[in-house]
């Protein structure tokens, strides 16, 4: 055997070993999500007060929608101030932001960015001293009602990082929204739950998230990066700092409705999934053997796939066909493994899904949309593709034009005049 092709094949098998592994974990822990159906109600120690930040960048079409929740949710209204940091904005944002209440701050200048935003009105923010812990929104998120009631219920001595859970709040505006509705319905209960029971580390999503002031102190936001969540995701791993996942505490954001949206949002997804794990895939491995931290090595494996590596194991497959292959050795010399095989693939494909359905009680459009999802993984192709070749820097902003309310979501207390 030549050493070229030696090494192929000494290649393909670590990768078909390393990627076995990964999938065999992965359904371990989702089948945990068959067990716990929420998580414990917990007391709120004290009531803490928030801030509570939304980056825009021209956002007249949906940012009144996004006050409007923020300010009718059902905490002490002396216990959480709101501001909007209006990024080099030139339509009406600042003033529907005003007429809503919200403190605005102008970020002007050479640079313009969310990540940028995000670093320059945090520390404005922090400078004032006055509140317990901040969180963050995008333009087109709306908050329930009850949003701040569960996070400060889990803002407890030793928790400073939390994630609450997100809810499409138009599904209903086609089948691309639709699909990618079904999507966030399936991840909470059988990938962000399981997480948080097993005491992983949950991922941040850029609504809906809440810090303590020391950690965005000590941990600023990446003006530079496409995914800025992503990145303080894996730096707070790095730090050895959990992130809680609150299943209760719902923020609802817009999906994409059509191809294109969807294209450019998973274009820019795909852009800053890259400059994350490039910066942090290495870090994360040395942390989680040296500091045995399964949550380092989650973060880990999850930024390891981004260098696609399904791809190149397919490709030394393919070169070295005739070789010895582990995968293919399982799968024709264990006992019984191939019944096996099947339910391992028919159980996260097709039960866990239906399951996911009945438990939030979809209409039955949802679950034909998840038969429908296949379509959207073939977009991934193309999108990685074209990945490699356009500029780190493109921000690829997706255009938010969802005008449903908190109101058509989810029913709302009255005011107390109305009350009276």
């Amino acid at each position: 055997m030549q050493p070229l092709q030696l090494a192929a094949v000494v290649a393909s098998n670590v990768l078909q070993s390393y990627l076995l592994l990964i999938g065999m974990v992965d359904i371990a822990i989702s089948l945990t999500g068959l067990f716990w159906r929420k998580q414990r109600r917990e007391e709120p120690s004290r009531q803490h007060r928030f801030a509570l930040i939304i980056p825009a960048h021209n956002e007249e079409n949906v940012v009144g929608c996004c006050l409007d929740s923020l300010n009718k949710l059902d905490y002490p209204k002396d216990k959480f101030d709101i501001f909007l940091v209006a990024d080099h904005c030139t339509d009406a944002t600042v003033r529907i932001a005003r007429e809503h209440g919200a403190a605005v701050y102008e970020h002007v200048g050479s640079v313009r960015g969310k990540g940028f935003a995000l670093k320059w009105v945090t520390a404005k923010i922090l400078a004032l001293e006055r509140h317990d812990a901040l969180c963050y929104f995008d333009a087109d998120a709306l908050a329930h009602p009850n949003f701040l009631n569960k996070i400060n219920a889990r803002l407890r001595p030793g928790v400073s990082a939390l994630q609450g859970r997100q809810i499409s709040k138009n599904p209903n505006d086609g089948w691309i929204a639709r699909m990618l509705s079904v999507g966030l319905m399936i991840s909470a209960r059988f990938w962000h739950l399981p997480k948080e029971h097993l005491g992983l580390s949950a991922a941040l999503h850029g609504k809906g998230m809440c810090f303590r002031p020391e950690v965005m102190r000590e941990h600023q936001w990446d003006g530079a990066c496409l995914t800025e969540d992503l990145d303080m995701e894996m730096r707070l791993v790095r730090a050895g700092i959990r992130i809680r996942w609150v299943e209760d505490a719902v923020v609802y954001n817009e999906e994409p409705a059509t191809v294109a949206a969807h294209m450019k949002r998973l274009l820019r997804w795909t852009r800053g999934g890259m400059q994350v794990a490039r910066k942090h895939t290495a870090p994360l491995f040395l942390r989680a053997f040296r500091r045995l931290d399964p949550s380092a090595l989650q973060a880990a494996i999850w930024c390891s796939l981004v260098f696609r590596p399904t791809w190149w194991m397919v490709a030394a497959m393919y070169l070295t066909h005739d070789s010895f292959h582990v995968s293919f050795w399982i799968f024709h010399h264990l006992p019984a493994v191939r019944p096996r095989v099947k339910f391992l693939v028919i159980m996260p494909l097709l039960q866990f899904p239906v399951l996911a359905l009945y438990w939030e009680r979809a209409p039955w459009k949802s679950y034909l949309a998840y038969l429908l999802q296949p379509a959207l993984g073939l977009f991934r192709i193309p999108v990685s593709i074209w990945s490699m070749f356009s500029p780190a820097d493109d921000w690829y902003r997706t255009e938010h034009n969802s005008r449903v309310t908190i109101a058509d979501l989810v029913p709302l207390k009255p005011a107390a005049s109305e009350a009276d």
